[in-house]
């Protein structure tokens, strides 16, 4: 074992040390806004509940204004129900991308280590294949 392995080794367990930590905050960030977007969403589709129970209020009224205004604003709500889901989906697959991204990093570190670890103890390595996705 020489000095220079072993302070190879040391520097990527300080990088992985170093990734886990930046890893884990970034996932409770990411944890934290993946509950706003779910609730956003969940209060479109709560505005849209509403609008429904206008036009079967409007519906029970029978005046045909009553209800065409709340069919209106029933399709209305519909429509800015669907956008806020959307939108908000398509965030949260991007913070699942990130997330995913986070861990290969993380993995890919561990790699080194193993490495840095081999090399610092004289261990012969046989390079692991490609995991073929």
């Amino acid at each position: 074992m020489t000095d220079d392995k072993i302070a190879a080794a040391r520097a990527e367990h300080s990088a992985m040390a170093e990734l886990i930590a930046v890893a884990e905050a970034e996932d409770a960030v990411r944890g934290t806004r993946h509950a706003d977007l779910a609730a956003t969403a969940e209060t479109g589709w709560r505005r849209h509940s509403a609008a429904k129970g206008q036009v079967t209020r409007a519906l029970r009224d029978g005046d045909a204004q009553k209800i065409a205004d709340a069919r209106c604003r029933e399709r209305e709500a519909h429509q800015e129900a669907d956008r806020l889901a959307e939108a908000c989906i398509d965030e949260m697959q991007t913070l699942h991308r990130a997330s995913l991204e986070s861990i290969d990093a993380v993995f890919t570190q561990g790699d080194r280590v193993s490495a840095a670890d081999a090399a610092a103890l004289g261990i012969d390595r046989e390079p692991e294949p490609e995991a073929e996705l």
